[in-house]
């Protein structure tokens, strides 16, 4: 029987060896930690004990997965790949991200040599540059983990999204699986529809006053819809262009509905309140919420992908903007006023 168990043991594990992360974490100090990655089957999270900066874990996994260190807060202060029966050193700095030393294998070590060789790019938050440095690396090491990595964290795939699923496409398999990119691919593969192949057809939610209300693009020239949540509602550039908007030359035919993405109606209708207090409201604009905002079946082929999120639509209810800038929201009323 103890043999036949000890066998068992060994067929579960299959090749799973034990990884180890010796690391450091300048200026960080005595704190809690939470390491976390994806073995292929699920999410994986560990926690650890960083005393001096310094802590160390161990884990076991069969393929490479990239993992994340995060401060107790959920700031990410780490990244790298990890490799069945290897150990990494890795030293990275709480206020010079760009500042990382890994050791143990080589999608580590091209990984922070990326991010210091292309620090002052990532910093200047310029997206077109960044994006551009990160699509010569990945198209020249398309299967290597490190590019999936990059693209995972620091691609902007926001406006490009058609050439973000070329990339990722492109990679190798184990690539793509090391930094579980099939989520981000089946998103992207919805974003990157043509607007002109996009509706928006009529639905019904949950108004301000209590009752189910309409959103009918077929009723006015316009449809402006905005998804917010009680963070963003009332910031000031939402609120300056859609006062644009409303007061523009075609303002009487065009209607703004705004989407609650606010978890409860509580905190929905104490937002309303707090926008009636600062004179950030107006009848013009149609309240609605729904407590399933990210996943409405009219957004199906435009998914939401974060918040704030607007979409544009004619009277045909053709889209002609979906994303997250409210300036090209503002700009496409505009061009077809």
């Amino acid at each position: 029987m103890a043999a036949m168990a000890a066998a068992i043991i060994l067929v579960a594990c299959g090749a799973d060896k034990e990884f180890r992360i010796d690391g450091r974490i300048d200026g960080f100090g005595t704190g809690n930690l939470r390491l976390v990655y994806y073995n292929g089957e699920g999410v994986q999270s560990m926690a650890a004990t960083a005393v001096d900066g310094r802590f160390m874990v161990t884990g076991r996994l069969n393929k490479p997965a990239m993992m994340r260190i995060y401060t107790n807060n959920g700031v990410v202060v780490g990244r790298l790949v990890i490799e069945p029966g290897e150990t990494v050193k890795a030293v990275f700095n709480l206020t010079d991200p760009f500042n990382i030393k890994l050791e143990g294998n080589d999608d580590s070590q091209r990984y922070a040599r990326f991010i210091t060789d292309n620090a002052d790019v990532i910093k200047s938050g310029d997206r077109s540059a960044i994006n551009a440095a990160i699509d010569k690396y990945a198209v020249s090491n398309l299967n290597r983990a490190v590019s999936g990595l990059l693209i995972a964290d620091y691609y902007d795939s926001n406006g490009y999204e058609e050439r973000a699923l070329e990339l990722i496409n492109q990679l190798g398999r184990d690539a793509r699986n090391t930094a579980a990119l099939d989520g981000l691919r089946d998103m992207l593969q919805s974003l990157s529809y043509p607007l002109d192949s996009l509706r928006l057809e009529p639905f019904r939610l949950f108004g301000q006053w209590d009752s189910l209300s309409s959103i009918d693009p077929g009723r006015v020239a316009l449809t402006v819809i905005t998804l917010t949540t009680a963070e963003n509602r009332g910031a000031d550039s939402i609120d300056a262009a859609i006062s644009l908007i409303r007061n523009g030359k075609q303002h009487r035919k065009v209607q703004v509905a705004d989407i609650s993405c606010d978890t409860d109606t509580s905190t929905w209708k104490q937002s309303l309140r707090q926008l009636a207090d600062s004179g950030k409201t107006s009848a013009d604009i149609r309240r609605f919420w729904t407590p399933s905002a990210y996943n409405l079946e009219v957004f199906e082929n435009m998914p939401v992908r974060r918040v704030p999120w607007f979409v544009v639509a004619d009277s045909t209810g053709r889209v002609l903007y979906r994303g997250s800038s409210v300036a090209e929201a503002r700009k496409s009323t505009e061009q077809h006023s």
